[in-house]
């Protein structure tokens, strides 16, 4: 029997890991090594067609098998394919290298002696979708064929699932902490002249007492003392805001705008309260 492949190329398959569909796949190429051998896909199902329709564009020579010839046919036209009947399968099979079964029904699509027929031009991977099982395990061992089945694939796709989170976690760590910089920067550049006007509230604070003081109890300083007391003063105001500033930045990255903002309100009225106050 003569296969057609499909149409479309390699490099125009994007597979996506950890998908059963896509496993198979995997599967398959690797056990065809590269060559351009025959694949069956027994039953038209929804997993079968995409199937397919992945191995179609790696230009593999498929055959489509099903209870129905007609579903058969219709499904290997849309993969420049060739169709079968099941029964036709079971009885003379042509020789291919994979089989990837989904089909319905409690009993086993392919038994040991379809299976032996099988064995015949090779040693065909069996990858087996049904549920039930559409190939019996201990039958599938004792023709010795390989069989890959629903369990192998779950395992499988919890196995390639974790190794790309292993292989992402860098990337996800490096994005985390860009992401944590950007928030630092906008929160810094959003609150930045509250933050600059709470600096200068304290060096005024402090400017004002010095001030005061010089003109009443340290009246008798000369320039050079009052110069050391107004730079004593400054320092000391810097230092004790850079508590609280140091906080307010990192509040930023996670409280409501509107919490900080009341902040800000609340420490403004209190200063220009206590300026009223004073005069």
């Amino acid at each position: 029997m003569a296969f057609a492949g499909g149409a479309e190329t390699a490099e125009q398959t994007h597979f996506q890991p950890g998908r059963p569909r896509e496993l198979v796949s995997r599967q398959v190429l690797k056990h065809l090594g590269g060559r351009k051998l025959p694949v069956a896909l027994v039953g038209v199902s929804p997993m079968t067609r995409r199937c397919a329709n992945l191995l179609a564009r790696q230009e593999l020579p498929l055959l489509i098998v099903n209870r129905s010839p007609e579903a058969a046919a219709e499904l290997a036209r849309t993969v420049a394919g060739q169709a079968l009947s099941l029964e036709a399968f079971r009885r003379a099979p042509p020789e291919v290298h994979a089989v990837v079964l989904a089909a319905g029904g409690g009993e086993p699509v392919l038994d040991e002696a379809a299976l032996s027929r099988l064995k015949r031009h090779g040693a065909p991977l069996i990858i087996d979708f049904g549920v039930p099982a559409n190939v019996d395990p201990e039958a599938a061992r004792r023709v010795g064929v390989a069989r890959i089945g629903m369990s192998d694939l779950i395992a499988a796709a919890q196995q390639r699932r974790l190794g790309e989170l292993m292989r992402l976690a860098p990337v996800r760590a490096a994005i985390d902490e860009r992401l944590t910089h950007l928030r630092t920067e906008l929160a810094t550049r959003a609150f930045g002249p509250h933050l600059a006007d709470l600096r200068q509230a304290f060096e005024q604070i402090a400017a004002a007492e010095v001030t005061r003081a010089l003109a009443h109890e340290l009246r008798t300083l000369d320039d050079e003392e009052r110069g050391q007391l107004q730079r004593l003063a400054s320092t000391v105001a810097r230092r004790l805001a850079h508590l609280p500033l140091a906080g307010l930045r990192a509040a930023a990255l996670h409280a409501e705008p509107d919490a900080l903002e009341a902040f800000f309100a609340a420490a403004k009225g209190g200063r220009a309260r206590t300026d009223t106050e004073e005069t």
